[in-house]
């Protein structure tokens, strides 16, 4: 009875028992509340995360005139503020935010059916009530539609956050169910001049010429004032957009870059994007110490450990240190597009063995070829079928033009080797011919 008492205190001090909901299922919920506190272990709680996705996809994909559960708009308004406070205060432990509001639900109700039911109810809100905007964003870092994912929240909640630090007065939020929160126009830029550090000057400029069209004018705000979930959403819009863009350009340089196709790239395969796709030089030293940072333990074919880095750590290792840049890509292969990386591997397609044959060749007059004769023939080997089979040709062509520079380089490193020496001699023998003078 000790435990049943203690059950039934914790549940009246949780927060949102103080958002009163109007619902049919009230005499379920106060039996549920008698029941003993019920822990999950992690197979329930995977499940619990996984049916949250799908009660999702199903309410998303349920006409908005089907939906009559939904509770009054400025008791969702108050919903979602609580569930953005509570996440920010704990960013740990959950990769999608409807896994987070339902085990936040699950935690209140502590029953599996209430939690589900209140979920469901919060869903079919957002969906009838997404015309407002503060509604609209939060329903998309659900996943309902067009959606953000947690980055993105990560982002927003990090602008909400400034601007809610930078204002004072009449203009301080207030989370009382409020629809809208309207600040000045000077306010906005502020708030784009700190979000334009995470977002390039390509896509900050076409987000001012969004937000211009935000402004809504009246006698007292001569300059303009703007809804900031309308401000926000413009700015998470450019930022996911980018994001989405750095990433497949990403995934261009490692595909390229892992030429054994092993899934992962070695320090080797490393080592050639740093040599030739990055916008400043890198020394040796410090292309190793790069990879030292970001490399993980991998199992290769033969059950021995390989130091390499995976596809998440480089995109890691480019948003830490920014060393990757498109433009550069683009002059290195003379190819912005599908459309050109394939025009040019139909041209070389006729000429491609001897082509192969040169950085053969190339390759063969440095020692790196006795230490890896049959790995670099395997290499060509594969490239020169991709280009026959013109599958994913811009991975291909970049994977060509790297392997092209790089032969080139070996033998230019060759040759300086065999000069230095010739070159050291002549000093001597011309120092020794003024002394002698």
């Amino acid at each position: 009875m000790q435990h049943l008492n203690e059950a039934l205190e914790g549940i009246q001090r949780h927060p949102l028992e103080n958002i009163k909901i109007a619902s049919t299922h009230d005499d379920e919920l106060k039996q549920s509340k008698l029941l003993k506190v019920v822990i999950i272990d992690e197979d329930k709680k995977d499940k619990k995360e996984s049916s949250s996705r799908v009660t999702i996809m199903r309410v998303s994909r349920t006409p908005v005139h089907k939906l009559n559960n939904v509770m009054f708009k400025k008791m969702l308004l108050k919903f979602i503020t609580y569930f953005y406070e509570e996440r920010m205060k704990n960013f740990e432990g959950y990769t999608f935010f409807g896994d987070f509001v339902y085990s936040a639900l699950f935690k209140k109700y502590m029953m599996k059916k209430a939690a589900e039911n209140r979920f469901v109810h919060l869903l079919s809100s957002c969906m009838k009530y997404r015309s407002i905007a503060k509604v609209r964003n939060f329903s998309r870092f659900l996943g309902l539609y067009d959606e953000f994912d947690e980055q993105d929240l990560t982002f927003y909640l990090d602008c909400f956050g400034y601007l809610q630090s930078s204002l004072s007065g009449s203009l301080a939020f207030n989370p009382e169910g409020s629809e809208v929160w309207m600040i000045p126009y000077a306010k906005c830029l502020d708030c784009l001049k700190y979000a334009c550090k995470s977002i390039p000057t390509d896509y900050s400029s076409e987000l001012k010429e969004d937000i211009e069209r935000l402004r809504k004018y009246d006698k007292n705000n001569p300059k303009g004032l703007i809804e900031v979930d309308e401000l926000l959403e413009k700015i998470i819009e450019s930022f996911s957009k980018h994001k989405r863009s750095t990433r497949n350009f990403m995934h261009l340089i490692y595909e390229a870059a892992d030429l054994n196709e092993d899934g992962y790239l070695q320090y080797r395969e490393f080592e050639l994007i740093v040599r030739f796709l990055c916008e400043k030089t890198i020394r040796s030293s410090e292309c190793q110490e790069l990879f030292n940072n970001f490399c993980e333990n991998f199992m290769a074919e033969d059950d021995e450990q390989v130091k390499a880095i995976s596809f998440l750590n480089l995109c890691q290792l480019d948003s830490q240190h920014g060393i990757f840049s498109p433009n550069l890509i683009y002059e290195f292969t003379n190819s912005k597009s599908h459309g050109e990386s394939l025009d040019h591997l139909v041209v070389i397609e006729p000429e491609i063995d001897e082509i192969i044959d040169e950085i053969r060749w190339r390759y063969s007059q440095d020692l790196i070829w006795e230490e890896h004769h049959e790995e670099l023939n395997t290499l060509l080997m594969t490239i020169s079928n991709k280009i026959h089979n013109k599958t994913n040709p811009e991975e291909v062509w970049l994977a060509l033009r790297l392997i092209q520079e790089d032969s080139k380089r070996c033998i230019v490193h060759e040759s300086l080797k065999d000069l230095m020496p010739k070159i050291g001699s002549a000093f001597i023998d011309y120092d020794e011919l003024m002394t002698s003078k």
